[in-house]
């Protein structure tokens, strides 16, 4: 077998395995604040994962993909690859390089997942492929500057501040105008509309700039399409889904409320029926033990919550009013009075918790956004270095300005995607979507679609910038805009930053090493 033809059987191998670690790190991060905050279950997202990633990549991913190709290596300078003159040696060396590339990705994506580290696949694969050119041309043949390798390295400070600045914006006005209102739940069903019209509007505009179908349009028709297109789905959501969603929300509001109006009377008749165990008829004498080992029963099944209640509540328990210790016994009027107070707590607080519903609806569009957006940028990371194998190989004699990205190297990335995420990506979720800040569903709102307008801006402009960069900082932004620097936790946040300097040092040697060793086994 050809050097070339081993070359290329390998990548596909390899470039499944870095689209499943992808789909298992990085749409996990898309992802994680929807299931973390329970809009979307582990098997919805995988559906909508498998046709939003798709979607993004085929529209959108052509430009990244270049960009990972062409603008980290000089691909024409004679010195360099030479790998735009047709038969070429640097045409093998630079398959070679790229087919590294992806090794050494892949390993380092699954190890990540497996220790539920939400890594940077971008970081991990413009590492390599920066490794495989210091080692196989040189130094001197990386785009350092302008545009190049400091372009993106910019991209990745600048994607997260955006994407945090974005996010924390909408969270704050969200709280000010919709959960300081009057009346929570009707300014949330009232902005439904134009949250979905205006959300679907703003990334569709974003993309018709950059599809190549439509970039050539004229300015006036890409905004008539896009306020079209928002003006429908806001007439759709309000005609359609609002109605249900009203009905449904009202419907649980309801059964809360009777389920804690009846409360009361539930613990009371709890309570009579115990105290109808006791003897108390005629003629019967009792020492009080029966009654004594009911109060210890009811103190054993509540150990737990005791332990919880507030600090004054034992301190009137252990002195009575004229300063006497009283009875470590509970009264059956305390015990009723904390079961209420108890199930009180968990009940859902009015108003509030039914905007909190609508913002759920919501975060499942933007999930599906975000998911669009990953697909534009992330898959390109697998789907870039593939690429650039595979037209090599199938189009010999047409060098480097022959590489293309075609729809099945796509489609084939976006399955590896899928497995990943359905497998594996249940580990990353819960560290980007607990582990980090609390969220529910109006923050993971206002992050994912902070963080996904970020992605699919730096996808029209052509920039690798980091998924993984752009959910974490609109994550922290949010906590720190909510509660201040105390809300989040930064020892998990310490641990991501740590992870993801390291990952470009480390890509790219690993990259280099396999490239050095593999040059050497097939002496090319």
């Amino acid at each position: 077998m050809p050097v070339s033809a081993g070359i290329f059987y390998s990548s596909i191998v390899v470039a499944f395995v870095l689209a499943f670690g992808i789909g298992a790190n990085d749409v996990a991060n898309s992802f994680g604040t929807s299931v973390g905050s329970g809009a979307l279950t582990l098997r919805h997202a995988v559906l909508i994962a498998a046709v939003c990633e798709f979607s993004g990549a085929v529209t959108l991913g052509a430009g990244v993909s270049d960009t990972i190709v062409r603008q980290i290596s000089r691909l024409d300078e004679a010195a360099c690859w030479n790998c735009d003159a047709a038969g070429s040696p640097g045409i093998l060396l630079f398959m070679l390089g790229m087919a590294c590339a992806l090794l050494s990705g892949a390993p380092f994506m699954l190890l990540a997942t497996l220790f539920a580290m939400p890594v940077s696949t971008t970081h991990a694969v413009v590492g390599a492929v920066l490794g495989m050119t210091v080692a196989g041309a040189g130094g001197a043949c990386v785009r350092w500057g302008y545009p190049g390798l400091l372009t993106i390295v910019a991209s990745w400070f600048a994607s997260p501040l955006l994407a945090g600045l974005l996010s924390a914006a909408m969270h704050l006005a969200i709280q000010k105008g919709v959960f300081k209102a009057g009346n929570p739940f009707v300014v949330a069903m009232r902005i439904l509309p134009i949250l979905y019209g205006g959300s679907v509007g703003t990334v569709l505009s974003l993309v018709l700039l950059k599809t190549q179908l439509t970039q050539a349009w004229p300015g006036w028709l890409t905004a008539l399409v896009t306020f079209s297109t928002a003006v429908a789905v806001g007439i759709a959501v309000q005609l359609l889904l609002a109605p249900h969603l009203q009905r449904k929300i009202s419907s649980w509001s309801k059964e809360d409320h009777m389920a804690l109006h009846d409360l009361p009377r539930q613990v009371e008749a709890a309570a009579e029926s115990k105290m109808s165990a006791l003897p108390c008829e005629p003629g019967v004498q009792s020492d009080g033990s029966e009654l004594t080992a009911l109060l210890q029963e009811d103190r054993q099944q509540r150990t737990t919550t005791d332990a919880e209640l507030p600090a004054t509540s034992h301190d009137n328990r252990g002195e009575a009013a004229d300063g006497s210790e009283a009875s470590d016994s509970p009264t059956s009027a305390e015990i009723m009075t904390i079961e209420v107070n108890e199930q009180a707590e968990q009940q859902p607080a009015g108003d509030d918790a039914a905007a909190e519903q609508v913002f759920m609806c919501l975060q499942v569009l933007t999930a599906c956004l975000k998911s669009f957006a990953h697909g534009a940028n992330d898959t390109a990371n697998a789907a870039g270095p593939f690429a650039a194998v595979q037209s090599l190989y199938l189009n010999r004699g047409t060098g480097c300005q022959g590489i293309t990205t075609p729809l099945w190297v796509l489609a084939f990335c976006g399955v590896g995607i899928v497995a990943g995420l359905s497998t594996w990506g249940h580990r990353v979720m819960q560290t980007v979507g607990k582990d980090l800040v609390a969220i529910n569903f109006s923050k993971g709102f206002a992050i994912e679609l902070g963080s996904t307008l970020s992605v699919v801006l730096a996808s029209v402009v052509g920039m690798p910038v980091s998924s993984t960069h752009c959910q974490i900082g609109s994550i922290v932004a949010v906590g720190i805009a909510e509660a201040g620097p105390a809300s989040v936790e930064w020892s998990v946040f310490g641990k991501i930053v740590i992870s993801w300097l390291v990952t470009v040092p480390l890509a790219a040697g690993a990259a280099s090493l396999l490239f050095l060793f593999f040059q050497a086994v097939l002496r090319v």
